[in-house]
């Protein structure tokens, strides 16, 4: 029976397999804004011990107006956490979104970073995510 399948399974070996790139254009993207890029990716599983801001993900710069950017962030034990997105403004990072982790919003264009602050919190904040941003 496998010898049936083997030419199926040497011609599916043959094909150039291409890792996942950071930056790639999907296709509704390239269909319905062809100068977005969107950069996708997993947020490595981190911990913000308590009294301490970190930038979880960025700062990236997107230059497309009329993208979602979705940002998903959990503890390890699955519940949302509480993040907050700045905007870079000449020197200076400003608030433009805090709420639950899972955020998927139109920022508009310019450099962004996504931010867990713990500087209140009794326990460390253990996460991990994903993230999807237009470039």
């Amino acid at each position: 029976m496998f010898v049936k399948y083997l030419p199926l399974v040497i011609a599916v070996a043959l094909v150039p397999q291409t890792g996942a790139a950071s930056a790639q254009k999907s296709p509704l993207t390239e269909a319905t804004f062809p100068n977005c890029l969107i950069n996708q990716g997993t947020i490595h599983q981190g911990i913000v011990m308590p009294g301490e801001t970190m930038v979880v993900h960025g700062p990236y710069t997107s230059t497309c107006d009329d993208r979602f950017h979705d940002i998903r962030i959990r503890t390890l034990g699955g519940a949302l956490t509480y993040v907050r997105i700045e905007k870079l403004t000449g020197s200076d990072w400003f608030l433009v979104r805090e709420g639950p982790s899972d955020i998927q919003e139109k920022l508009g264009v310019g450099t962004f970073r996504v931010v867990i602050d713990n500087q209140l919190g009794e326990t460390a904040i253990r996460y991990k995510g994903t993230f999807s941003v237009p470039l």
